[in-house]
């Protein structure tokens, strides 16, 4: 009976608490009657608080579902309507507000519409702008909190930016490149008093805002707007501090805006392994296309869509991930960490020609310590570790970043981009362990030592020219790209092993000594070009053709250290290496579009090859690696 009473009110609750959220719904009409497609409607607490938005279909219908029982506001706006403002209450049952009659703009009723304009959001399109005045943060806030405080937009723990569940990948300032459109740097070193609007809308290429693709974007793109004030004069900050066992951090930004220049600085050095630009913000701070082959400059199956065909990014390329793992340190390991890193950006935006111009340097380094003593039981046996591991890790880095746009005309566009990246890295690690049984004799003793220098430096170059035509959607484009990427290491490796017998006296000792020297080279070129045509108004056709040719030369030099420092060369190991890619990729497709519906198919050929030599000191002949792989089609579809 007790049961049967708990489970009677647990279904009583619980169908309440269900009963307690109701829907509202509306239509939004002009005044004679027609349905407002799009119209942007807020629903907002009594305080003018948001708590939802939505958009009309097309026939002007609004809802919201499961909505709590309370008194609220329905806000309703629309391009060239005066803002329409209904209180409601909710009381446990489903709200039809039926037909809601918005009023045309008229000279008369100007200073009304700029009364009861402001909401703190508007949507067009795939763009969200949100008011930020109407969202208040306490003073001294950056613009990661005003952020935190946007309906759809999230903050992650490491600092990256999400809106509607998307990835933010880019970051504009009034439209301009800031630090190279890395998010993290704007969020964290941007005043929330100084933003006047904050814009989201779908991160598309060059190429598909051109010809009309509206599928959604897999990556959201973000452009915060200043307000007047800050676009005036200079603005920025700094924080210091000083604490105990000799610590200490330095913090700051200074920014610089008008019509033709932005210039932004940040720079922060501490021994606290914190404070915003630390081992683990690096990666945000040096940006994430900041290794990239050149862009996205792929043209044909892409943009978004699943790519089936081989590709030679140089960002998932080795060599280049090695370098940019070498900059992505991890303050996890512990220990006493000391940071020097700044950066500089400036943009020049005047007469259709705009240059933004980024340099970075980092100066990191981290001390560790560790001791530990490990014993491991059985039955009858016990054995324990003690060892005592120190290491020292040292990094120095330069990256730079030039782009160039320059509008020729309103059909021709020609863009420039070089970068330039070298990082030196020294790593020492330095471990004592001796292994000791239940019978307090010394079963083992060590002695290690490890070193590694990793030098790398990767410089890129890309030509982008764009033409669009007096017909709408008719595009062709065109670029070229060169990546050239070195990287040297060192790896020397030492240690002794001493080994004693059951009466515990020294029975034998083991050296390992040896160093390892890796050199690679890489040279890698690219071409794309395509031209897309309307055929109707929702129906399109593209051509592309893409080659790239890639060639990896490489040396592995190990030589044995044996006693009195005689240096022996390890045949075994030591080896040299090219390899050679090329590849062709011609093909077409055809697009639908209408009314959100985009529909997407195509064919192409594609053709690589694949040539290696290996060599071992040892061998008289090389070893060839050939492979040559052709598809005779390649098959495409995808509905978005």
């Amino acid at each position: 009976m007790k049961r049967l009473t708990t489970l009677a009110c647990f279904v009583f609750l619980f169908t309440n608490a269900f009963s307690q959220s109701s829907n509202i719904s509306g239509f939004l009409t002009d005044t004679t009657n027609n349905p407002l497609l799009s119209a942007t409607v807020l629903l907002l607490e009594k305080d003018s608080t948001l708590i939802e938005y939505t958009q009309t279909e097309a026939d002007g219908k609004f809802q919201f579902k499961r909505i709590g029982n309370g008194e609220y506001l329905v806000k309703a706006t629309y391009l060239g309507y005066i803002p329409l403002t209904l209180p409601i209450k909710i009381s446990g049952e489903d709200l039809d507000m039926g037909k809601l009659a918005m009023t045309e703009i008229s000279t008369d009723l100007y200073e009304v519409v700029i009364k009861a304009a402001k909401a703190p959001m508007t949507i067009r399109g795939d763009t969200i702008e949100y008011d930020a005045t109407t969202f208040k943060v306490p003073d001294g806030s950056t613009l990661e909190d005003l952020l935190k405080r946007l309906p759809g937009v999230e903050i992650q723990q490491d600092g990256s930016i999400k809106a509607d569940g998307k990835d933010v990948t880019k970051v504009t300032v009034d439209g301009k490149s800031f630090f190279g459109g890395d998010p993290k740097t704007a969020t964290k070193n941007l005043p929330a008093e100084g933003v006047s609007k904050v814009q989201v809308f779908d991160n598309k290429t060059e190429e598909q805002r051109i010809v009309g693709d509206n599928s959604a974007s897999k990556e959201k793109a973000m452009n915060i707007t200043l307000k007047d004030e800050y676009k005036k004069g200079g603005f920025g900050k700094v924080i210091a501090g000083v604490g105990d066992v000799n610590t200490k951090e330095l913090k700051g930004n200074f920014n610089r805006f008008n019509e033709k220049h932005q210039f932004s600085l940040v720079g922060v050095g501490n021994n606290t392994g914190r404070n915003g630009l630390g081992w683990d913000d690096y990666q945000g701070f040096m940006g994430s296309q900041a290794w990239s082959f050149a862009g996205n400059t792929d043209y044909g199956f892409g943009g978004g869509y699943s790519r089936y065909y081989f590709s030679s990014e140089g960002n998932n390329d080795g060599l280049e991930n090695s370098i940019s793992n070498a900059f992505y340190g991890s303050s996890s390991k512990g220990g006493f960490p000391e940071n020097v890193n700044g950066g500089v950006n400036y943009n020049y935006d005047h007469n259709k020609k705009k240059l933004a111009a980024t340099y970075f340097y980092n100066n990191t380094g981290n001390q560790r310590v560790t001791t530990s003593n490990i014993t491991n039981f059985t039955n009858d046996f016990s054995n324990t570790v003690n060892k005592i591991s120190d290491s020292n890790d040292d990094l120095k880095g330069h990256r730079a970043e030039i782009n160039y746009t320059h509008e020729i005309d309103s059909f021709n566009t020609l863009v420039f981009n070089s970068k330039y990246t070298d990082i030196i890295s020294d790593q020492l690690s330095k471990t004592i362990s001796n292994n000791v049984s239940n019978r307090e004799r010394v079963e083992t003793n060590s002695d290690g030592s490890n070193f590694r220098r990793f030098d790398g430096n990767l410089f890129s170059n890309a030509l982008v020219y764009r033409k669009t035509f007096k017909k709408k959607a008719r595009f062709f484009g065109a670029n070229a790209s060169y990546i050239k990427t070195n990287v040297v290491e060192d790896n020397d490796i030492g240690n002794i092993i001493e080994f004693y017998d059951s009466f515990g006296s020294l029975d034998s000792t083991r050296y390992v000594n040896q160093e390892n020297i890796n050199v690679a080279d890489k040279d890698a070129y690219k071409f794309n070009a395509t031209y897309n045509e309307p055929i109707t108004k929702d129906f399109g056709a593209s051509i592309f053709y893409n080659w790239s040719k890639r060639e990896q030369t490489g040396v592995v030099d190990v030589v044995d250290i044996l006693a009195q420092q005689i240096r022996t060369p390890n045949t075994q190991l030591s080896r040299n290496y090219v390899n050679t890619i090329d590849y062709n990729r011609v093909g077409m497709s055809l697009r639908y579009s209408k009314d959100g519906i985009n529909i997407t198919s195509g064919l192409a050929q594609q053709h690589f090859n694949i040539n290696g030599t290996l060599k071992r000191l040892v061998d008289e002949e090389p070893i060839l690696i050939q492979k040559r792989i052709q598809y005779a089609h390649t098959l495409y579809f995808g509905r978005y």
